[in-house]
């Protein structure tokens, strides 16, 4: 009986995770719940899984196993509840002294805290090596759906063509960066399949999907996308120099990035004038409102000034667009949270950053099986790219990619669980 239960929650799981995986095509579908918020199809998924997370908190308490109260406490993670319990302190101090609308700031809730709790229901049901290949596995399959719209917006030009007319391509993600940063992230977990895998035909597979990824990225003509990927790729290069599989992957890429150079070099044009952007930025006092860089400076600048009215609990979650005279996004994470949460939210974001930073860390030094040490390597220094990025790019706000980041967290938080019993065995560094 308990067996069946854990095997429906963790379907339950899968399928949220499924849905959500498209449900961005229909963000401007609302369903008013009490008459106090308007959700989206996104947001319901974000609903169902906090509901979820009570469920499997709920069915711990009415067993009063004090155990397995403290393993669920541990597996939430302090910082993280840290940084929740400041979100909600922000949140109540600004419905009260900020005249915002409250579905905004409800709706900015449950889909933080649904992140949070997506983390800790794949720590809680995907405890086993058979989980860890099975989830992972599942991921790269649906990631195919958005790939498959992708493809679609790349044939029939029905891509993002804000800028320049390009056609940028953002398959079911909200924005054509949001679905830089997955690909970027599937590409990587794609290179531990590609190198752990026992059969070729299963190489020779992931490879494709790898170059198929890969052009997609370059189609979002997304600067950090494009640049965040090499980074980890540069990274990881210097750190298994000896392996040749790399050298070959580095190859490859520099030969995809010259052969579809026609294709991206518009969207870079800008870059060459960096320097003037910042110097007339910064001495002299003035801006290129049509220049990508000049009016991301503008925009920061506007910003923090906006967050020094408010510095401690900021203006409430969801607020930065509405307060920003320019009427959008941070385009940079900590400011966003600076403004948004005050100084309180973002030192808690820095504290659950920089635990997760320690405790990828710690994984490597612990870790005894190679395969799992390579893929948490691949996290780590992914993980660095996020934390340097995030000052160029609205990431936290990426629903479905930080449902896929943390969720292999989460897998990666359970490896002390089975991974150093097979040390000694050589079938366990391969991916059937």
């Amino acid at each position: 009986m308990i067996n069946l239960k854990h095997q429906v929650l963790k379907i339950s799981v899968l399928i949220l995770l499924f849905v959500r995986s498209f449900t961005n095509l229909f963000s401007d579908k609302k369903f008013n719940i009490l008459g106090i918020i308007d959700l989206n199809p996104s947001s319901l998924i974000g609903l169902l899984i906090i509901l979820l997370f009570i469920v499997v908190f709920s069915t711990t308490l009415i067993r009063k196993n004090s155990h397995r109260l403290v393993l669920i406490i541990d597996r939430l993670d302090l910082s993280i509840l840290f940084f929740i319990l400041l979100i909600i302190v922000s949140f109540f101090i600004n419905l009260l002294t900020v005249n915002l609308l409250t579905g905004l700031f409800l709706r900015e809730l449950v889909r933080l805290i649904s992140i949070f709790c997506l983390y800790f229901l794949v720590r809680e049901l995907f405890i086993s090596e058979n989980d860890f290949n099975f989830l992972l596995k599942f991921f790269i399959v649906i990631f195919i759906f958005p790939c498959s719209f992708a493809i679609y917006q790349l044939i029939f030009k029905k891509g993002n063509l804000a800028f320049k007319d390009l056609n940028r391509v953002f398959g079911t993600f909200s924005h054509p960066n949001s679905f830089a940063l997955s690909l970027a992230f599937f590409l990587l977990i794609l290179i531990y399949f590609i190198y752990f895998s026992k059969r070729m035909s299963n190489k020779l597979l992931f490879t494709l999907y790898f170059i198929l990824l890969f052009v997609l990225l370059l189609f979002t003509h997304s600067r950090n996308g494009i640049l965040f990927f090499l980074f980890c790729i540069f990274i990881l290069s210097v750190k298994f120099y000896y392996k040749r599989f790399f050298t070959g992957t580095i190859i490859l890429l520099i030969f995809l990035v010259i052969l579809f150079f026609p294709f991206i070099k518009e969207r870079w044009s800008d870059i060459s004038g960096i320097g003037d952007s910042i110097r007339n930025f910064f001495v002299f006092d003035r801006f290129n409102s049509k220049d990508s860089f000049d009016w991301r400076l503008m925009n920061s600048r506007y910003l923090l000034n906006i967050s020094l009215a408010r510095p401690i609990f900021g203006y409430g979650l969801g607020s930065v667009s509405i307060v920003n005279p320019l009427r959008a996004d941070a385009h940079n994470d900590y400011l966003k949270i600076l403004v948004e949460v005050g100084i309180i939210g973002l030192l808690g974001y820095i504290f659950v950053i920089g635990n997760i930073f320690k405790k990828l860390f710690n994984k490597i030094r612990s870790i005894e099986v190679y395969k799992y040490r390579f893929f948490v390597y691949l996290i780590f220094y992914f993980f660095i790219g996020y934390i340097i990025f995030s000052f160029f790019e609205n990431y936290f706000i990426d629903t479905l990619f930080q449902y896929y980041f943390w969720s292999i967290l989460a897998l990666v938080g359970n490896f002390n669980k089975y991974c150093n019993k097979y040390c000694n065995d050589k079938e366990s560094t391969e991916i059937k």
